[in-house]
């Protein structure tokens, strides 16, 4: 009931035109270079984000363990949603209004609910680096893939820049981590650590060539949303036990990259053209 009424709230502010975005520390980051294109598409300093987030953060300080539960269980209805979504997405047919919508309530349930992960991933009793690593994997696939499909429209903006440096950085602290603290979670971080650095890598390569940008945005946008698909099923079916052992982690991507080889191949003969 307090973050829905913070959320009418926030919307009242907007629309009443306060003072609020013309707040100095507020136009002091918007001005900012590299941020600038994050806030103007995320919306990060939107008044009704500000309020929600607020009294989320409030509540959280006075009930802990009562907010745990239902930020867990946020996330895991979150997470039904994005792989409902992201399902229907992936066997309708491509371009289609269905398409679409569903392809939108993937984005946005598996955008919320990855930042909900990688809150929980840290919490007290539910540390677990395995998931806040394919969490930070996740963001990186859907932002991508959802970025590019604005590639022949508006071209490459800085927020593109970020994400793919972000990722890189990422990846390369992976590798360093599972090489120099080894343990449990060093398999885990050399697979996903390499993945993410040729991703990015190839990501860095591809925007200093505009054309090819251009040309490939839809082979970019399919892969990295099936890829982030991917990453949602595997957290499901670790997090359950669907599968045991170290099969869970592996299973998913190995059937999801023959979809992915599938629409490669087929989209290569378009691509050309």
């Amino acid at each position: 009931v307090l973050v829905f009424s913070c959320f009418f709230l926030g919307f009242k502010i907007e629309h009443a035109r306060c003072n609020l975005p013309r707040h100095p520390c507020y136009l002091i980051l918007r001005k900012t270079v590299l941020l600038r294109s994050l806030f103007s598409q995320f919306q990060i300093f939107h008044p009704p984000t500000i309020c929600a987030f607020g009294t989320i953060a409030i509540f959280t300080a006075s009930h802990k363990s009562t907010m745990i539960s239902y930020l867990i269980l946020f996330h895991a209805v979150l997470g039904g949603l994005a792989l409902a979504g992201g399902l229907t997405a992936l066997i309708v047919k491509k371009g289609s209004s269905l398409h679409k919508l569903a392809g939108k309530v993937f984005f946005w349930c598996m955008l919320v609910g990855v930042l909900a992960s990688l809150v929980i991933c840290w919490l007290p009793d539910h540390e677990n680096v395995f998931l806040f690593v394919i969490g930070i994997f996740s963001l990186y696939m859907i932002l991508s893939g959802y970025r590019a499909l604005g590639y022949v429209k508006r071209g490459l903006q800085a927020t593109d820049w970020v994400i793919a440096w972000s990722m890189m950085i990422t990846a390369v602290a992976m590798l360093l981590i599972a090489l120099l603290q080894g343990g449990d979670a060093m398999v885990l971080l050399l697979i996903f650590g390499f993945l993410s650095f040729f991703m990015s890598f190839g990501d860095l390569r591809i925007f200093r060539n505009p054309e090819k940008l251009r040309s490939s945005w839809l082979k970019l946008h399919v892969s990295k949303m099936i890829g982030g698909y991917i990453a949602a099923t595997t957290a499901f079916v670790v997090v359950n036990g669907v599968i045991p052992g170290i099969y869970g982690w592996l299973a998913p991507g190995i059937v999801g990259s023959f979809f992915i080889t599938f629409w490669m191949r087929k989209l290569t003969p378009a691509s050309k053209k």
